[in-house]
């Protein structure tokens, strides 16, 4: 793995006041930037001998806050990197290494990742402590199905490395725990043999109808390993993001494209690199402003209500500004507990991703996400926790069922007796 120079406990830097969705802001009064499980170790006991709040923060891909932590410890995972191959198509990573540079790594390989989210700059530590999702979980479910093995650091200091067989409940709590159980410092990642090349085509329809009938279409035939749909509000249609992978020469266009419902079909682009070609531009979505966004799973049976009235009024997203859109999932690669889920071989996710220019527009905008999220649990949904939610501890119970989430809260309690990451709007505080 990767070393660098040893934590520094200095300053804290301007870019760590905020997140992503930059809608919380408080500088911490100690940054300490490990390069190592031990100095992980030493920041956690330092944090607790002088009674700070400590935040975990990898890039900071967070849209509420749960990176930020004013006047406490910031542990900044960017030392903790390192991509390397094992046998048996194992990947050893380092907790703080961006997807962006596993990726890189692969390309080349005839390996590639499972499951792999839209962005290059989340790291691998963030999205396993929420779940990790895409246009490839139609085919692999969610990338805490794919891990072997974890090296975590507790917020008492103890270094444990877990499994499946070893320490099962501390693994099943750090996948998609949010955070509250401790550091991934590594991980082993169960990789997956790949074509050499992938092919995408834009679908744009005007039909929720029809387009319900594609999405289930598509999904039972697996020659389309990626799907991404994008909902368009305000030119209002829908843009189906569809992807094969393939050896050349691959299928015809007619042979893929030929009886869908769509009004428009596109070839959008065929490259090499299966990982890079089906990222979002690092520039779309520009730092410097507000995204009150939400996550929700739903079960299948919802997706042509969804499609046809969404839940959310998608007049909050900004003229052209944003995101709204669907991943489809299958359950059969998932056996995280503690990433809740509607129940079936199958569910889909709906995000709305505003962005705003203004806080004060953000702020407002969350309001009416808090709002909709109950409309979404009336049709059977539940929450993907990519920041707060408004929950309280009663919510929290009901999100997680109460045996699960006292079992959860147990756990939490024993690894983090100090209470360092049991901060308010996280699902284990009480």
């Amino acid at each position: 793995m990767t070393s660098s120079p040893r934590a520094s406990h200095g300053g804290s830097p301007a870019s760590l006041a905020r997140d992503f969705g930059g809608l919380v802001h408080g500088a911490p009064a100690r940054v300490a930037r490990p390069s190592s499980a031990r100095e992980v170790s030493l920041a956690f006991r330092s944090a607790g001998s002088d009674g700070l709040a400590v935040a975990v923060r990898g890039a900071g891909h967070s849209q509420s806050g749960h990176t930020v932590v004013r006047d406490g410890l910031v542990i900044d995972t960017s030392r903790l990197c390192g991509v390397m191959l094992r046998e048996g198509d194992i990947l050893e990573v380092g907790g703080g290494q961006p997807w962006g540079g596993v990726i890189d790594a692969l390309h080349g390989t005839g390996l590639t990742v499972p499951v792999l989210t839209d962005s290059a700059f989340p790291t691998v530590g963030g999205t396993l402590s929420a779940g990790g999702f895409g246009a490839a979980s139609v085919r692999f479910g969610a990338q805490v199905g794919h891990v072997e093995r974890l090296e975590v650091v507790t917020p008492a200091g103890d270094l444990a490395t877990c499994s499946r067989d070893v320490e099962p409940e501390l693994f099943d709590a750090v996948r998609a725990g949010q955070g509250q159980f401790g550091v991934i410092t590594r991980a082993w990642l169960r990789l997956r043999r790949c074509p050499s090349r992938i092919r995408y085509y834009h679908l744009r329809y005007v039909d929720m109808d029809r387009l319900a009938d594609d999405v289930e279409r598509l999904y039972a035939d697996p020659r389309y390993g990626h799907l991404r749909l994008e909902l368009r509000p305000h030119a209002g249609e829908a843009l189906f993001r569809v992807g094969i992978e393939y050896e050349p020469p691959g299928p015809s266009p007619l042979e893929l494209l030929l009886g869908l419902g769509c009004v428009e079909a596109q070839f959008a682009a065929d490259a090499d690199d299966i990982g890079r070609a089906g990222l979002l531009p690092d520039d779309q979505f520009p730092r410097q402003r507000f995204y009150p966004w939400r996550d929700w799973f739903l079960p299948w049976r919802a997706l042509r209500r969804l499609l046809a009235r969404p839940p959310v009024p998608l007049d909050v997203l900004p003229d052209e500004l944003g995101w709204a859109g669907c991943f489809f999932i299958g359950s059969a690669h998932i056996d995280a507990p503690a990433l809740v889920r509607p129940p079936g071989d199958r569910f889909f996710s709906y995000s709305v991703l505003p962005m705003f220019e203004r806080r004060a527009e953000a702020v407002e905008a969350r309001a009416r996400l808090d709002v909709a999220d109950r409309a979404i649990r009336d049709l059977g949904g539940c929450a993907y926790v990519s920041g707060a939610t408004g929950y309280d501890a009663s919510r929290w119970r009901a999100h997680f069922g109460e045996a699960r989430h006292a079992r959860l809260v147990r756990l939490q309690r024993a690894v983090d007796p100090a209470g360092l990451l049991r901060r308010p709007g996280l699902p284990f505080c009480a």
